[in-house]
């Protein structure tokens, strides 16, 4: 028996039926469902196949950390590759294909891959391309064939459908993350008179409060919420933080779009926010580590925490037996639920210690066994159970039972989400009690609490939230800090070690990353982290070091003799997780991918016929056809009629630049090869301008305004080119001019008017001046 669906409970709506499809098979699931839910309560284990070798793969997370989860979508005339289902919505109508796999998931010929790993180790694509047959046509041939293989999803050929937009905001506080801690801080400090935004990634708000199954928690959310929503404040749901810059600036994703069944055309898909705010509070929680151990990666495996998501928030159950391991007792309040639910629990502690938890484990039903580790998984593909080990206190293991599952949830501590510090330079500092990354000490105003600052349990979270907002609001403080971790010592354990060479242990599931690939690559030469994450591909593409940093950093620094503290952790950038480059381009797409530039006489030239055509992104008039015209015979009969009689251009696209100060004439005098100084006031002369090679930057007429004031025109195209050139030059390498510059392109109109009549027609237009 795999996956079901509980008969109650959960935040799901079960008076609002939704169907998909799911590799052209019809899935019915619930409004409130995401594609992995709703996939699960369907009974389907195997969605998808490992990047390199193609192994079996399975929902792992309900987080934006999921690995093998990982679809393409259809929704109409839209195709969205590498889309994560933990965080994809269902509605009517949607497809959903699993990735990476021919003919089908279920039979995929790429699995043959599997059996020729060895010869895909840490750096095989480097090592492929080199040696005696480096540069053959052989190579050249199947090069083709090594491309098509690589990646993970297939972009559609088609041109987006889909409109995007960029707005700006501004917030005394933004909060990122919506757990116990986010939903507080935002709900007191809003109620404390500031004007504070709320930013969730998930298309609910609340976090672990979600995922406990305890009336306690939901009654907190709700009311958080309420207090949220009275006191003014602004949520904003399905919206990712993906990057924090300079001046307190966030740049914030909004998916407004793909969670509805038929959205209207005008409404965007996406919004890129840019918020700028006085404080930035970072609740973003902590990632649930799992163990690396002999064939970890079979569909049924996934985080602990996960399955306590799908059971309690989404009321599905991922099998009707369970086996949790654990290191800490963070597990033992889900196993409690699980029975109360009538699931069958096993459980695995590899810590040798007796408490109250383990005691009313065993009087609730849950099969426990302590001192004893996951050592290898049964199944092909999908787990069917596991084999045990028990481990002593000097490390050595020793065979334990056989145990059957149908779903396995692994938990070995939990990571702190710091990425978002770490875009402002800040590294993280490794903790020893946590055994985990926590973030370092800013000088600006951004800060972690709750879980992403290392506080696990929910008094120390709310002590936390509570301290900060001391400092924010003036509030009294509470007298102690809050206490990192669980009440319990926690036993780290980044490895159980099989050795049968023959079964692998993964620690990046997504990327087919084994230890065995850590240590090649250490033993190759590769001490850096960052050359280590390269060279095998470690946390890279869309993990970012969310699974296996952790894992493959403590594999490296057994490997080179040095602590974790020593060995470092890879650099986290923005963004956090993958951003659509549509999004990013906001409006200026298509034809309006850069503003279009008009000059003041566009729609004279429109009425008088005029053909137009771009001059960088300038309209210009190009002809203007008679009846019967084309091109040819249009330029002839304007090149005649302005020899003959008079016409205009109109030349208001030429750059122009107001150059003024005490020493405009001097600094004219150097940028130009010929003189300026002796140009009378209200006279032009044409000027010629050199690169420093000597080879011409641009031509053009430039007026003598004033004494000390000029007005230089240049060619269309060299406008912006001449200005940031003449810049360049007073900032750098004249430093000694008193010369201000300013671009007054958009300010001036310009009439170019030629033939033998153009003093006659000018005359009669400003009969006061002199022609």
């Amino acid at each position: 028996m795999s996956g079901f669906r509980l008969p109650s409970g959960g935040l799901i709506h079960r008076d609002l039926p939704v169907e998909f499809t799911f590799n052209g098979r019809k899935i019915s699931g619930f409004d409130g469902d995401s594609i992995t839910s709703a996939l699960m309560a369907s009974g389907h284990k195997l969605v998808g196949r490992g990047f390199k070798y193609h192994r079996p793969r399975g929902i792992t997370s309900s987080g934006v950390e999921e690995s093998g989860a990982i679809f393409t979508t259809i929704n109409g005339t839209r195709q969205t590759p590498n889309v994560k289902g933990p965080l994809a919505e269902i509605h009517d109508g949607l497809e959903v294909r699993a990735q990476n796999a021919f003919p089908s998931v279920r039979f995929d010929i790429g699995e043959i891959n599997d059996m020729l790993s060895p010869f895909f180790g840490a750096g095989f694509y480097y090592k492929t391309f080199m040696g005696p047959f480096g540069n053959t046509r052989f190579w050249m041939f199947v090069e083709k064939f090594i491309r098509r293989a690589a990646g993970l999803g297939t972009a559609s050929r088609i041109s987006d459908p889909d409109n995007y937009d960029i707005a700006n905001g501004y917030c005394d506080l933004l909060v990122v993350g919506s757990g116990r801690a986010g939903l507080l801080a935002a709900a007191e400090a809003a109620e404390a008179g500031m004007d504070v935004l709320l930013v969730e990634q998930d298309f609910e708000a609340g976090g672990r409060l979600m995922q406990t199954g305890k009336e306690a928690d939901e009654s907190l959310r709700e009311t958080l919420l309420a207090r949220f929503a009275k006191a003014g404040g602004k949520l904003m749901l399905r919206t990712t933080a993906f990057g924090l810059y300079d001046g307190h600036v966030a740049g914030l994703i909004e998916r407004q779009t793909d969670h509805l069944a038929s959205p209207h055309e005008t409404q965007p898909r996406e919004t890129m926010h840019v918020v700028r705010t006085r404080h930035i509070l970072l609740a973003t929680g902590a990632i649930e580590r799992t163990p690396a151990f002999a064939a970890n990666d079979r569909p049924g495996i996934m985080q602990a925490g996960a399955m306590a998501a799908y059971v309690n928030r989404f009321a599905v159950a991922p099998g009707r037996s369970l086996l949790l391991s654990t290191t800490h007792d963070g597990l033992y309040e889900d196993a409690l639920r699980y029975r109360d639910l009538g699931l069958n629990v096993v459980m695995l502690d590899a810590r040798n210690t007796e408490n109250e938890l383990q005691e009313q484990a065993r009087a609730a039903g849950v099969e426990l066994y302590l001192g004893c580790v996951p050592y290898h998984t049964v199944g092909r593909k999908a787990v069917a159970g596991m084999q045990t080990a028990y481990l002593d206190a000097d490390g050595n293991l020793s065979t334990g039972p056989t145990l059957g599952a149908e779903a396995i949830g692994l938990s070995n501590g939990y990571n702190p989400v710091v990425h978002l510090l770490s875009h402002r330079g800040v590294k993280p500092v490794w903790n020893e009690h946590l055994q985990a990354f926590i973030g370092g000490n800013t000088n600006e105003h951004i800060t972690l609490i709750g879980r992403a600052a290392g506080v696990y349990l929910a008094d120390e979270i709310e002590k936390s939230v509570q301290h900060v907002l001391a400092a924010l609001t003036g509030k009294k403080a509470p007298p102690d800090a809050p206490k990192l971790g669980f009440d319990s010592p926690f036993m780290p354990l980044f490895e159980i070690k099989n050795h049968n060479k023959r079964k692998r242990a993964f620690i990046d599931p997504q990327h087919d990353v084994t230890t065995k690939d850590v240590r090649q690559a250490h033993q190759e030469g590769f001490v850096s982290v960052e050359h280590m994450k390269r060279y095998t591909t470690l946390g890279m593409a869309t993990d970012q070091g969310k699974v296996g940093n952790i894992p493959g950093l403590a594999i490296m620094a057994e490997e080179s003799g040095r602590t974790i503290a020593e060995t470092g952790t890879t650099t986290f950038r923005p963004p956090y997780t993958p951003v659509s480059i549509g999004v990013l381009a906001g409006r200026a797409r298509g034809a309006h991918w850069m503003p279009e530039r008009r000059t003041p006489m566009h729609h004279a030239h429109l009425d008088a016929g005029a053909v137009m055509t771009d001059a960088g992104l300038w309209k210009r008039a190009w002809y203007y056809p008679q009846k019967g015209e084309d091109i040819n015979d249009a330029y002839i009969r304007e090149a005649s009629v302005t020899r003959q009689t008079v016409a205009m251009i109109d030349v208001s696209t030429l750059g122009k630049i107001q150059v003024q100060g005490p020493d405009a004439t001097t600094f004219l005098d150097r940028v130009y090869v010929n003189n300026f100084a002796k140009l009378p006031v209200g006279k032009s002369r044409y000027g010629l301008m050199l690169r420093d090679d000597g080879v011409v930057l641009d031509d053009g007429t430039t007026w003598r305004m004033g004494e000390n004031d000029y007005l230089m025109t240049t060619t269309t195209a060299q406008a912006g080119p001449v200005m940031a050139h003449l810049e360049e030059l007073l900032q750098t390498r004249m430093q000694d001019l008193k010369v201000h510059l300013t671009s007054v392109t958009d300010q001036w109109a310009a009439v170019a008017v030629a033939g033998p009549a153009a003093r006659t027609v000018l005359a009669s237009c400003l009969p006061s001046l002199d022609w």
